[in-house]
């Protein structure tokens, strides 16, 4: 491990939190309701409130705006109070809610960074 503090060892969360969206996205009036539904029943754990987490959510999709890389957001500052696993469940499902017309780079930078096995780092 080359020794950063945010490795992102559940690489296979981000995807989950793409799978989780297609599941619940006919279920919810909104993207915010969407969002805070998945992101509630996926006990992602942080307290934070909700205005917190939808703001969250649109930042990681004005960093994929920027051409942020999946890696650059993982690692951002924005996201260093989380674990990993909080990491790739929250940007998956911003994606998955806010931006998906950012889903198939989000797919293409995870699989290029191997998949289910621990590519971020």
């Amino acid at each position: 491990m080359d020794g950063k503090s945010g490795a992102f060892s559940g690489v296979g969360t981000v995807v989950v939190g793409l799978l989780l969206w297609n599941y619940f996205a006919h279920a919810q009036p909104s993207a915010d309701d969407n969002y805070l539904k998945q992101m509630h029943q996926s006990q992602y754990g942080t307290g934070a409130s909700d205005d917190t987490l939808i703001s969250d959510a649109r930042q990681v999709c004005g960093a994929l705006g920027s051409n942020d890389t999946l890696q650059q957001i993982f690692d951002s500052n924005d996201l260093a109070a989380l674990n990993p696993y909080q990491r790739g469940t929250m940007i998956g499902t911003a994606v998955a809610n806010y931006c998906p017309q950012y889903k198939a780079t989000v797919v293409q930078q995870f699989e290029n960074q191997g998949g289910g096995g621990g590519g971020f780092s």
